[in-house]
């Protein structure tokens, strides 16, 4: 994958850091979720209790779906950092050995 480079280094790091942020709350509200569905049935024996159940199983799929593209972002954003740095370590050579033969020029 060759994603188009749209922020410097420093953007895409602060994006990782938010994403991160965000992933962190995602998988707590789902924990919550869980909790609730399995408590759900202890003391709820009403037909609305399987409609709650219902909308709680989507909510959960929901949640799930978000922290997947949340994850995939996150690693993408984390391999453009990666090539940033390995760019920079190859421009920074290519101007190294371009000075030198400068000077050789002398």
């Amino acid at each position: 994958m060759n994603p188009v480079l749209k922020y410097t280094k420093a953007q895409y790091l602060g994006k990782i850091q938010v994403l991160e942020g965000q992933y962190s709350r995602l998988q707590s509200h789902l924990e919550t979720m869980e909790g609730y569905k399995e408590k759900i049935n202890s003391f709820w024996h009403d037909d609305k209790a399987k409609d709650a159940y219902a909308a709680l199983n989507k909510q959960i799929q929901n949640l799930r779906t978000a922290m997947e593209q949340c994850n995939k972002t996150l690693i993408m954003y984390k391999e453009i950092v990666e090539q940033m740095e390995g760019t920079n370590i190859t421009v920074s050579d290519l101007l190294g050995d371009a000075v030198n033969a400068v000077n050789l020029l002398k």
